[in-house]
């Protein structure tokens, strides 16, 4: 009955999505400030319940339908075009799943916080980036999109502010607002310019993005928009050049600002690079997808050649994420069904390791962690719950057979091998260098001689932090394993969404440029 409630026409289960984290953060306005226990009920609930929902999700999913399913469509603004119009397909089915299930796994870590206040405010800021993360990924209206997309920096900012010192977390925090802010003009830019052109050519107003992909825009603009679009995604992804504001950004965030940041927040870059720029503008990803997945591929060697350098684990893990993503993007330019399914699962998984790393680091750095790769050793033998966890981690991260890095890696490499052998080569080097600082961290921190320090010999995994890493465990085990999983609805989805791409490339050589088709019905 329940599964019944929830299908597409019966129950708004999409918008249910984007209001329960607000509902959340409207209890925890109105509970007292030393109820604690409350304060932490309110956010668990909120989460367990967005959790619960998202996998309810997945149970009606049609994992061999590629469109839009669970499309929720009202009319807001109707004179502007302006609509609420969300769906779920396979390109935003696991990103919505993942930040579902890693907001809930970091309420449930999260311990001491601060004084009530605190814990309060801390607890909000969580819930307001949730709601704005899923609304991007939903919204198939592009102006909703873009003030999710837009909304989603404010609790990012102020998590990012949450501990450490007071000038070195203002200075990360506005170096990452400014940077993505600047994106997002690009982003606004070229939102404006092309809802403009198709009011010039169908004489009607309209956000829906769905619309907008049967517009055939001229060859000579393609460029310049597809420019603006690139800039704005590689620069939340983030991609080199545009990365210079996430190293400071995870130094001195808390852990939730470290876990939605990578976890999260980078993941609506890549998202966007597909959603948009791929069934935008076909012809200029035909001519310069090329410049894209070269950025992509020294992305992936910078990255991992700075984090092998690198002694601060948090800078470390900032450089890696350059590097996955660098990866994820790769997969992307591919053009192929196989690399670009690859890709979104490279986003899953980092997002899926990310979120453990950090979360672990923090139950670590409670204990005896200094914050520095060897600031702790022989660690295996005082804590060996925590340090097999991490090691299942770790091997996940570097794509170990048998665990959730290996299938998305084998696919961007099976894709790229298709289009171009020698970005695949030079791509695969980053590798290497993953598995050079992931066992190099291990080593240095769980292995050899342990350090004379008394308060070393902490306690292992609590009840509490053991209830939280075990969903990312499975998670873990389980994209491993059985991969076909999640494969199957990124696939189908990607494959329609290529056969489009085909058809639209097509449909631009035979006709004049300007020309638009009929919006499709939805």
């Amino acid at each position: 009955m329940i599964l019944e409630a929830v299908k597409p026409g019966h129950f708004p289960i999409v918008a249910s999505l984007i209001c329960i984290p607000l509902i959340g953060v409207m209890g925890l306005i109105l509970a007292g400030r030393e109820r604690v226990r409350l304060m932490k009920g309110i956010a668990l609930f909120a989460t367990v319940s967005e959790a619960a929902f998202s996998l309810l999700l997945v149970s009606n999913f049609d994992a061999e339908n590629g469109e839009m399913q669970f499309v929720e469509a009202h009319t807001w603004v109707s004179e502007l075009g302006v609509s609420y119009q969300a769906g779920i397909d396979g390109l935003n089915l696991w990103l919505v799943v993942l930040s579902a299930l890693l907001l809930m796994v970091l309420v449930i870590s999260t311990g001491s916080v601060g004084n009530h206040q605190c814990r309060k405010t801390y607890f909000i800021r969580l819930l307001l980036l949730e709601s704005a993360a899923i609304g991007a990924f939903v919204a198939t209206d592009v102006f909703l999109f873009y003030v999710f997309w837009e909304t989603a920096l404010i609790p990012a900012y102020f998590l990012m502010g949450w501990e450490g010192n007071s000038s070195r977390r203002s200075a990360a925090a506005t170096k990452c607002v400014l940077y993505n802010m600047a994106g997002g003009l690009f982003l606004l830019g070229g939102i404006v310019y092309l809802y403009f052109y198709y009011h010039s050519i169908t004489g009607e107003y309209s956000c829906n993005l769905l619309h907008w992909y049967t517009m055939i825009i001229p060859g000579e603009v393609q460029p310049w928009l597809f420019l603006t679009f690139t800039i704005a995604f590689a620069v939340r992804i983030p991609l080199f050049p545009f990365h210079t504001w996430l190293p400071n950004a995870y130094t001195e965030a808390s852990v939730g600002g470290r876990v939605v940041l990578g976890s999260i927040f980078l993941g609506m870059g890549c998202y966007g690079l597909l959603r948009f720029t791929l069934l935008l503008f076909p012809q200029a990803v035909t001519q310069y997808g090329h410049v894209v997945a070269f950025l992509a591929v020294f992305s992936l060697l910078y990255g991992g050649l700075v984090a092998v350098s690198q002694d601060d684990i948090n800078r470390l893990l900032a450089y890696a994420s350059v590097s996955s993503l660098g990866f994820a993007v790769l997969g992307i330019c591919s053009g192929t069904v196989l690399g670009i399914t690859g890709g979104v699962l490279q986003v899953i998984n980092h997002g899926v390791v990310m979120a453990a790393l950090f979360l672990m680091l923090d139950m670590l750095d409670r204990r005896c962690f200094t914050g520095t790769v060897g600031g702790s050793r022989g660690l295996w033998k005082t804590m060996p719950v925590f340090a097999f966890v991490f090691l299942i981690v770790c091997c996940g991260w570097m794509g170990v057979p048998g665990l959730s890095g290996f299938i998305s890696v084998f696919l961007i490499l099976l894709g790229g091998f298709r289009t171009n052998v020698w970005y695949v080569v030079f791509g695969a080097g980053g590798l290497v260098l993953v598995a050079i600082y992931g066992f190099g961290v291990l080593q240095r921190v769980f292995f050899g001689q342990g350090l004379d320090r008394k308060d070393r010999d902490g306690e292992d995994l609590s009840n509490r932090e053991q209830c939280a890493l075990l969903p990312i465990v499975i998670l873990v085990f389980w994209i491993g394993l059985y991969p076909m999983t999640f494969v199957q609805p990124v696939e189908t989805t990607v494959r329609e969404m290529m056969q489009r791409v085909e058809l639209k490339i097509k449909s631009a050589s035979d006709s004049k440029a300007g020309d638009v088709g009929v919006p499709e019905a939805e």
